[in-house]
């Protein structure tokens, strides 16, 4: 972790083979879906309002399961579990390789 780095407890959701899917609350994006529509007679009125039911468009996947664990928060990469190490981006790794490539050439010079 990075000075300043600071551990809380957040629900993580995992997927059936252990991988890290989500940090926080997993959203199903719950949305009204019409499973009857409504009813009307022959000259158009309403004889039956249309029935809704809140469904998940985004439900859990199946073999999904959730634990609270420690979760960091870093500036550069956001949220990540505490026992894991930062991401190194590309980036990072072409500075290191050229900051060892450059101490080579000097001192082979």
């Amino acid at each position: 972790m990075g000075a300043g780095d600071s551990v809380v407890i957040k629900t993580c959701v995992f997927d059936a083979d252990g991988n890290l899917i989500n940090i926080g609350e997993w959203d199903e994006q719950i949305q009204s879906i019409e499973i009857e529509p409504a009813a009307y007679d022959e000259e158009g009125n309403l004889i039956k309002e249309a029935v809704y039911e809140d469904q998940p468009t985004n439900p859990l996947p199946a073999g999904a399961y959730t634990e609270e664990r420690e979760v960091v928060y870093d500036e550069r990469y956001g949220w990540r579990l505490a026992d894991q190490p930062a991401p190194v981006s590309d980036k990072d790794r072409i500075e290191a390789l050229e900051a060892a490539l450059l101490e080579v050439i000097l001192q082979n010079g």
